[in-house]
């Protein structure tokens, strides 16, 4: 990178500060962070285009990665639903990780489970040390002219030799003219209050630009050496983990098939509690504990030595059976997660929970397809489009229209349909609520409607500022009005 060159993106961190501290100045990121990123990436894509690429390839993966991140932004904005803002942040963040990564020359194709943490160490080194070294040492500030610094050094001395003069006039013209001293206090106040706010919110969104923008292009030392580094156990190493697992899980096993075949009376003179209080307690754990065991399949996969060819059978036949005890722990999940349906319908928690299950049961078929019959270089980069099919197809899917839906069917069969709670839901809710209103009958149809606009007279005030808004929002909006102002029932 030329000195040229890195003066320019110091200058464009420094603009794209001053609007980040605007643009993000908002309750929700949404419209305001989207722009910012566009921005970001804008200049990155600039930035990218004067460097010579030693490889065609690396070129397009790069831009294939800043248009990840554009596409995540852009999600943030055409859902409002929480529970897709994080995971669409956060899958935007891993991307960002990617990208610190990648700059380390390595191509996707070559991605390894353990680049996740070599990705995190080279997002967090590019954060916090890429714009000191853009500044101080990518712009060769030490080869500026003599003549230059010399200019730079009076203007400073000027500067300082001149404030305290320019502050004895502003007091004197102040007391001889009230208004100007009226304004000089107002102006007084909002540097007091807000001036520090603002120049420290511009400081850390320029530190952030001018770390990520050069972290995409060049590497911060996160040596790719270090992952390199080659860690061999032997099998009777991970064996107690592996064995220990599989022995927890085989008797766990063995009390669901007593509970799937002896229903609410086992599990009341049992357990001591009730089927819906069964299903509460154990749902989420069970997607932990599937967690843990592909963590620890991983981990036991990278210490083991690939030479032993006995050990890695033996490997491999632990691991078979490890996914399939998982897989029963997966589908006890699916059981607890129709009792839950059963007795107190689908909420958000309980659909990112199903999709969470969905991504854990693919990424351990995934892992088995792949390391368990090694071919475990496909197993990092088939995680990758696992992950992106599965986040695309939830966004696509809309899990709140699902929620409402569900929730819709319960109550035409005669259960509660909890209206406040519907009502607060984000305006990915919004147009399946209003159009099925009518089929909870007039009563409840209008108590729901009351309860939207309630909700939504609301949110016009807490979300007012145009940064925050989303393209359902700005939709749903124009239909509470409509609502609102029109009463005949809303249809859709």
């Amino acid at each position: 990178m030329t000195p040229h060159l890195s003066r320019l993106l110091v200058a464009a961190a420094l603009l794209l500060g001053v609007a980040g501290n605007w643009l993000l100045r908002a309750e929700w990121w949404r419209a305001g962070f989207l722009l910012w990123v566009l921005g970001v990436i804008g200049v990155a894509v600039v930035a990218s285009r004067q460097l010579a690429s030693p490889e065609p390839s690396a070129r397009r993966e790069r831009y294939m990665l800043f248009a990840s991140v554009a596409v995540l932004a852009t999600l943030l904005v055409v859902r409002d639903a929480a529970m897709l803002f994080v995971l669409d942040f956060f899958a935007l963040l891993v991307v960002a990780a990617l990208i610190a990564w990648r700059a380390g020359g390595r191509s996707l194709a070559r991605l390894e489970p353990r680049d996740a943490i070599v990705g995190s160490v080279a997002a967090a080194a590019t954060l916090f040390a890429g714009a000191p070294t853009l500044a101080l040492r990518d712009t060769a500030m030490g080869t500026i002219r003599a003549d230059q610094r010399r200019a730079l050094g009076s203007y400073s001395v000027g500067a300082l030799a001149a404030a305290p003069v320019l502050l004895v006039v502003a007091l004197l013209l102040a007391s001889a003219d009230p208004l100007f001293a009226g304004m000089l206090e107002s102006a007084g106040t909002m540097l007091e209050l807000s001036l520090v706010g603002h120049v420290l919110g511009s400081a850390a969104a320029a530190w952030i630009v001018a770390g990520a923008v050069r972290g995409s292009l060049i590497p911060m030392g996160v040596g790719l050496a270090a992952s390199r580094v080659q860690v061999r156990l032997a099998f009777p190493t991970v064996a107690p983990l592996l064995g220990g697992l599989a022995l927890l899980l085989g008797v766990w096993i063995s009390l669901q098939v007593h509970t799937l075949f002896g229903g609410a009376g086992y599990v009341a003179t049992t357990g001591g509690v009730t089927v819906s209080d069964y299903a509460r307690q154990g749902f989420f754990e069970l997607i932990v504990i599937a967690g843990i065991v592909l963590a620890a399949l991983l981990i036991s996969d990278e210490v083991l030595d690939p030479a032993a060819g006995r050990e890695r059978r033996a490997f491999r036949t632990v691991g078979f059976v490890l996914l399939t005890f998982v897989g029963a722990v997966l589908v006890s999940a699916l059981f607890r997660l129709g009792l839950y349906l059963q007795f107190f319908g689908l909420t958000e928690d309980r659909a990112l929970a199903l999709a969470v299950l969905v991504w854990v049961g693919a990424v351990l078929s995934w892992f088995g397809f792949t390391v368990l019959r090694d071919q475990r270089g496909r197993f990092a980069p088939g995680v990758l489009v696992v992950s992106a099919l599965w986040l695309g197809a939830l966004n696509i899917a809309n899990p709140e229209r699902w929620i409402v839906e569900t929730n819709l069917r319960r109550a035409e069969r005669g259960l509660p349909f909890d209206a406040p709670y519907h009502a607060k839901l984000s305006a990915d809710a919004l147009p399946s609520l209003l159009r099925g209103a009518d089929r909870l009958g007039p009563e409840r149809a209008a108590a729901v409607r009351a309860e939207i606009s309630s909700e939504w007279a609301r949110r016009a005030v807490e979300r007012a500022d145009w940064r925050s808004w989303s393209v359902p929002y700005v939709i749903g909006a124009r239909r509470v009005r409509t609502l609102t102002t029109d009463p005949a029932p809303a249809r859709g």
